[in-house]
This record gives C-alpha cells, sequence and structure tokens, in this order.
C-alpha cells in the first residue's frame, strides 16, 4: 500500500514538472492559438490530456479530450471520471462525451467537472477516452499559466487523481493601442497638455517621454492620460519627440504611442520701442490735426501719446502704424509711442514735437428779433443770433438801457430769453453779445415792442359727448365730455334722464366720469360744461341701451344619491345630480357621470337634464364608499360628489319581510318645503329611503330611525309630482317600495319664484 502511494505522489511530481515545461514552450506559441498537450501516469492509469487551444482570449471555447490507458492486470469497472481546471472556465451545458456518447455530468463545483456512469475495462479493451467544453471567462489571471487535472473512480480501489496533470493553458493579455495629443504646440515656458488616449476599458498608468527621457506620468480616467509638460528656456529651439506608454494592467498589454515631433518655440517678449516716429504736419493752429506714422513690431497694438491725448492702432504685418490726433491746446506737443503684444507693453519711443498755434480771434455780427407786439404779464421770446454759429459767449438784453436779467448764453449761435413785461408802452430793447476765447464782441441794432394791458373776454367753448351704444347693468361705463378749446378749465356735469349722477374735472380738454347703470331699458345721457373765463356749453341727449347681465355658469356641483344598504348580487341605482353654478340650473343633457366604489369606476352614464343613473350589484360584503364625478360639458367644468357610504350585505332566506308606507301632503307651493315620510315595519328595520320623483331621486338617502325616515323638500315646478319611498334593506331585513302619492303644486301668490335648483331635483 506504501508503494502504491509513493508511486502516485512521484507520478504527480513528474506530470507538473512536465506541465512547466510546456507552459514554457506554448507561451511563446500563445499567438498561434494552437492545441497543447500532457501525457502523466496517475496510479495505474495514464492520462494523455489534449486542450484544443493553449492560448485563448476571453470568450474563446476550449475542448478538453482526455484518453485514458489502464496499466494493471485485471481491469477495474470505472464509475466517474473527473475533469479539473480553474474556477475561471465555465463549464458549457451537455457538451461532455464518454466515447463519443453523452453522460450524466455535474459541474456545480468551480473547479471541476465530474461524469457518472459504468464502463467495464479488460486487457483487451484498456482505452478510454472523454472530452468536454468550457467558456473561457473574463476572470481568468492573465499571462500566467492555469493548470488542469484529471482524476477517474473505480472499484477495487484502484481509482486515481492528480490535480495537476495537465496541460496548462495561458490567457494572454489584450493587445491596446495608445495615441497622443500635444495641446498647444511647445513653447519655452508655456505648458503644454500632454493627452494619451488608450483602448477602452483599460486602466493604470501611462508614462510620457521626449527623445526617450521621461517627463512624467499620469493615470487613465475615462480613457484619458495627462500630463503638463513646461519646456525650460534652455528648450527653445530644441527638437522633441514625444511618445506615451501605456504600463499595462492585469487584463490589458503595453502598447506605446506614435511619436509627436518638432521643435520647441522659443518664448515669446516684449515688443521694441516703436521706431521712425513723424508728424505730419509739424505745426498746425488749435484744433488742426496732425498724423503719427511709424514702425513697430507686426500686429502688435501700438498706442501714440500727445500730451492728454492718446490714439490706438494695430500695426500691420509689414509693423507700419499710423492714426490722428486733433490738437486742443496751443504751445509745443511731445509725441511719443509704445507697442504692446500678448506678453506685455514694451518701451517708449524716442520723442517727436508738433508746434500748435492759437488761432485769431473772429468777428461777430449781432442779430436781434422780438416780437412788434406785447401783453402785459404774458411772456415773450426775446431772440439774438450770432454769427459765425460756433462762436461761444454770453448775450446781455436791455429794456430802455435796464439789463433784463442776467446774461444768457449762446448755443448754436442762438441766446434766447423769454420774458414778461410789467407795463404797458413803447419799449426799447438791445442787445449786446459778449464773446468767448477766440471771437470778438458785437451789439445789435435796437428793436421797439409795443405793451399794452390784456383785455379780460370769457372764451366760447363747444362740447362734445360720447357715450357707449350699449350698457349691462352692474357693470362700469365711461361718460366721455370733450371741450373746445383744450384749455378750457372747468368741471362737466352728466345726467342720465334729466337727473345728474356726477360730475367731473376737465383736464386737456377732456371730462371723464365713470358711471354704473342700475336698471335696464334706454337711457338719454346729457352734459354741461362750466368754467371761469369760458362760455357753458352743452352737449346731449345720447341714448344708451341698458340690459341685464345674462347669468353663465362656468362651475359645477355633483350630489350622489344612493341607498345607505345593499345586498350582495341584488342591483342598486347610483344616482347623481349634476347643477351649473351660480344659477344653480340642472345641468343641461351633455357630459358623463362616472361613478367610483371605493376610488375604482365601475362605469359612467350619460347626464340627462341634469341627472345621471346607473344600476351596479356589489358581488361582495363589507362597507364601500361611493363616488360620483361630473366630466363637465361646454361652459360648465367637472365636479366630485359628496361620498357616501353603502353597506352590503348577504341576502339570507331568513331575511324578515319589510313595508314602506309612504305618507305625504296632497299639495304644495313652488319653493316651499314639504315633508315626505316613510314608515318602514316592522319596528326597529335597519336601512335607508330613497324618495323619488318618477325615476328621479329626491335628495340623498335618508337614514331609517325608529321606523321613520323624513325628507323636507321643495318643488321647483308647478304641476302634479309622483313620489314614492323605496327602503334599501338592510342586515336581516329585504328591501321594499311603497305605494305612488300625488302631490299637487301650484305656483305661490308673491314673488318671482326660481328657474330651479340641485335642491329642486334632490330635495333640500
Amino acid at each position: 500500500m506504501k508503494n502504491k502511494k509513493l508511486r502516485r505522489l512521484l507520478a504527480a511530481a513528474s506530470t507538473a514538472a512536465i506541465a512547466v515545461g510546456f507552459a514554457t514552450s506554448f507561451g511563446v506559441m500563445a499567438a498561434s492559438a494552437a492545441p497543447v498537450s500532457a501525457s502523466t501516469t496517475s496510479g495505474s492509469w495514464t492520462f494523455n490530456r489534449t486542450i484544443s487551444n493553449g492560448t485563448p482570449v476571453p470568450g474563446d471555447t476550449i475542448t478538453v479530450t482526455n484518453n485514458i490507458r489502464w496499466n494493471g492486470g485485471l481491469a477495474p469497472t470505472i464509475s466517474a471520471f473527473k475533469d479539473i481546471h480553474p474556477d475561471c472556465l465555465t463549464y458549457v451545458a451537455d457538451s461532455s462525451r464518454v466515447s463519443g456518447k453523452g453522460v450524466t455530468t455535474d459541474s456545480t463545483n468551480s473547479t471541476y467537472v465530474r461524469m457518472t456512469g459504468s464502463w467495464i475495462r479488460s486487457a483487451v479493451d484498456r482505452n478510454i477516452d472523454y472530452t468536454v467544453t468550457y467558456t473561457v471567462g473574463q476572470n481568468c489571471a492573465r499571462d500566467v499559466a492555469l493548470i488542469t487535472g484529471a482524476g477517474i473512480s473505480a472499484n477495487q480501489s484502484l481509482g486515481s487523481e492528480t490535480a495537476n496533470a495537465g496541460p496548462s493553458i495561458t490567457v494572454a493579455k489584450a493587445a491596446t493601442q495608445t495615441s497622443l495629443a500635444v495641446a498647444p504646440a511647445p513653447q519655452a515656458n508655456r505648458s503644454s497638455t500632454l493627452t494619451a488616449t488608450v483602448t477602452t476599458g483599460a486602466t493604470g498608468n501611462v508614462d510620457f517621454f521626449n527623445g526617450g527621457n521621461l517627463l512624467g506620468t499620469g493615470t487613465i480616467a475615462n480613457g484619458t492620460a495627462t500630463y503638463a509638460w513646461t519646456p525650460t528656456g534652455a528648450d527653445a529651439g530644441q527638437p522633441y519627440a514625444i511618445t506615451a506608454k501605456y504600463l499595462s494592467d492585469a487584463t490589458n498589454a503595453v502598447s506605446t504611442s506614435a511619436p509627436q515631433t518638432g521643435t520647441v518655440a522659443a518664448a515669446p517678449t516684449v515688443p521694441a520701442a516703436p521706431t521712425e516716429v513723424t508728424v505730419n504736419p509739424a505745426s498746425v493752429v488749435v484744433g488742426g490735426t496732425v498724423t503719427v506714422s511709424g514702425k513697430a513690431e507686426a500686429n502688435s497694438e501700438v498706442t501714440v501719446i500727445a500730451g492728454d491725448k492718446t490714439c490706438k492702432v494695430t500695426a500691420n504685418a509689414a509693423g507700419a502704424f499710423s492714426c490722428d490726433i486733433t490738437t486742443s491746446e496751443p504751445g509745443t506737443l511731445t509725441v511719443t509711442a509704445v507697442a504692446a503684444n500678448t506678453v506685455g507693453v514694451g518701451p517708449i519711443s524716442a520723442p517727436v514735437t508738433v508746434e500748435v498755434s492759437a488761432p485769431a480771434d473772429v468777428d461777430t455780427t449781432l442779430g436781434l428779433m422780438v416780437p412788434s407786439v406785447a401783453t402785459t404779464g404774458v411772456a415773450v421770446d426775446l431772440t439774438a443770433t450770432v454769427a459765425p454759429a460756433n462762436a461761444v459767449g454770453t448775450v446781455q438784453f436791455q429794456d430802455n438801457g435796464v439789463d433784463i436779467g442776467s446774461a444768457v448764453s449762446v448755443v448754436g449761435g442762438v441766446g434766447t430769453l423769454s420774458h414778461a413785461f410789467g407795463s404797458a408802452g413803447a419799449h426799447s430793447i438791445t442787445a449786446s453779445f459778449t464773446a468767448g476765447a477766440g471771437f470778438n464782441d458785437s451789439v445789435a441794432t435796437e428793436k421797439t415792442v409795443t405793451v399794452s394791458d390784456p383785455v379780460a373776454v370769457d372764451v366760447d367753448t363747444t362740447l362734445g359727448l360720447t357715450v357707449p351704444p350699449v350698457a349691462t347693468t352692474g357693470v362700469a361705463v365711461d361718460l366721455t365730455a370733450a371741450v373746445t378749446p383744450a384749455s378750457a378749465a372747468g368741471s362737466v356735469s352728466f345726467k342720465v334722464a334729466g337727473a345728474e349722477v356726477g360730475t367731473a374735472s376737465v383736464s386737456n380738454g377732456v371730462a371723464t366720469l365713470s358711471h354704473t347703470f342700475a336698471v335696464a331699458g334706454v337711457q338719454s345721457v346729457t352734459a354741461d360744461f362750466s368754467g371761469a373765463g369760458f362760455v357753458a356749453s352743452s352737449a346731449g341727449p345720447s341714448p344708451v341701451t341698458v340690459s341685464d347681465a345674462a347669468v353663465v355658469d362656468t362651475s359645477s356641483t355633483t350630489v350622489l344619491s344612493v341607498a345607505g344598504e345593499a345586498k350582495v348580487g341584488v342591483e342598486l341605482d347610483l344616482s347623481a345630480a349634476v347643477a351649473g353654478q351660480p344659477s344653480g340650473d340642472p345641468a343641461p343633457s351633455g357630459g358623463t357621470v362616472a361613478f367610483k366604489v371605493d376610488g375604482v369606476s365601475v362605469g359612467s352614464v350619460p347626464v340627462v337634464n341634469g341627472v345621471a343613473t346607473m344600476p351596479h350589484t356589489f358581488n361582495a360584503v363589507g362597507t364601500v364608499t361611493v363616488t360620483a364625478v361630473y366630466s363637465g360639458s361646454g361652459t360648465l367644468a367637472g365636479s366630485t360628489s359628496n361620498a357616501a357610504t353603502v353597506n352590503v350585505t348577504v341576502e339570507a332566506p331568513t331575511d324578515v319581510d319589510t313595508t314602506t308606507t309612504l305618507n305625504a301632503p296632497a299639495s304644495g307651493v313652488v319653493g316651499e318645503n314639504v315633508q315626505l315620510k316613510a314608515n318602514v315595519s316592522p319596528l326597529g328595520s335597519v336601512g335607508t329611503v330613497q324618495f323619488f320623483e318618477g325615476n328621479v331621486p329626491l335628495g340623498a338617502a335618508v337614514d331609517v330611525v325608529n321606523g321613520v325616515a323624513v325628507l323636507d323638500h321643495a318643488f321647483a315646478t308647478a304641476g302634479n309630482h309622483s313620489i314614492t319611498a323605496v327602503f334599501s334593506g338592510g342586515p336581516g331585513m329585504k328591501a321594499s317600495e311603497s305605494a305612488g302619492a300625488t302631490i299637487n303644486v301650484t305656483e305661490a301668490e308673491t314673488g318671482t319664484g326660481g328657474s330651479g335648483s340641485l335642491g329642486s331635483i334632490f330635495g333640500s
């Protein structure tokens, strides 16, 4: 026994050594995807194993073939084969075969597949084989030998197992591609971003090199790695050859980008001082323009400085520049220029000078314009006109040699003074111009203004009246009167049918009164104007047709009527009354009402004359909540009813018969409540009573209390109304319906009555 164990240990060691040798040999051939084989002796068995592809990639399928030979004497009976594999291989269902035939296979263990059956070997037939297929998983380790093995179970304790029987397989890392971008182009003392883009899914780091010298390392994020490289001043003018090397990870191989080559640009400097600066002309009179020209760095921004004035211009590609300076003061004007680029501002150029002389004073003439007549207390314009029009200075007006106010400034060659004479008579007006720098003084020729006192005369007026042709009671409208002349001051009295309804002040010739008519019909409107200094005037009559406002319903209310008790399987009417608001009238036919039980719709029916009724059968015992939802129609918006509770019970053979008796008055009056009473026997009956007019429910169902249900109801229309009462039944009680009763309803002796309401449908 000890010798047998020793032989097995030696065989296992021998197999492991062979497996390592094969891994090394076939690793070189990984790219060829060739099969790999190994042979090992395990106990009295020889395993001749071949794997269809020794260098697979994830997703490949590989097939293991094990040709087994019995080397002993009397051959045993085989009961199972065991194929041992790395846990990153997944068994392909139904792929196992023993001697070419399908076999019962257990693949629940992640590291081996077990095939069971019964195979008898003999001295004549010592060989047997099996095949099994696997899928290579993404979780396989890469570039390492993955060991396989085999085992066999047989009677007579002749089974054997070698976990490293071989051959091994090697899953290669995936090939990658690395590309490189450099931006901006390398320049001394400026940072360039080196961006490496690596095959999707790669992780880890990228080394960046310049001519084989490591610049730095970047970590991959979202497929890219970056490094900021700033060439030094010494690098200027030197060639560069930048590459990016991906350093691989557990599943991806190394790759290197193509080089990015070029020459490192020198760092830019500030421009030199502009040269050849000239001025043309070299001398000007104040206000004259001087053109400054010269040479500077191409495309630089040149600033010309001349005293307190500057001008800016961009030098052209040849470096030439030119800009204009307008002079403003006499004297020697020193002119310099300075150029700037993206680096900064350069030194100032050598100065040049311009001689600026003051112009000679200009003679002026002064014209005077005044009205020939004026009225005391009424302002008139006194106007002086200076030539040339660009003359600057002030004008002083005089009346009979006395200054009129202060001197006024001349603007655009004109000086104007508004003046009201205080006395009647002849007024001698003169004007003198006091010149500013560069101009000479001048005096205008005297003019006479004859001034008289004003005569008070009332001004005639006319009055126009504007009113809307139609109006609505309760809605304000504007009554407008227009007075001519527009300067008229006073007020306007507005009258309707001869009675004053208000007054309004005149502003800018218009008086407006907001008025609300209270009575419908054709109303006659007049207006009367009065004001101090103005002659009174009237307008109208103008008709306004006033009508009452029409009521338009825009919202709705929905009232639900349903018995408080119901029986399983017995049909029950669900009713809803819909009324428009604000009128309260029954909703016109149109739209639908959806009935819901515990929030779930059980059907919808159209609204006819404000009422919607739908029969419904409850199928289960319990207490349910019923609601009705009106969809809306025309101008009416939708609405949701009150919620009603219905107690649903099962009708039993033992349920007691009930009798419902209706008590109602023989007559009634429109709009006045009458009492409808239903007596339910036997006494103690529990449930609700629904009163009906024909098929239309009146109000909601009424609880039976001590055998009685009472409803107060007002009828909206005159005539005979046929009423019935229906008892819903309840626990242990059967439903019942009363005999009909007729109520004769007449119009009320006074009042206009109503047009109907939700209450007229469902009671009050």
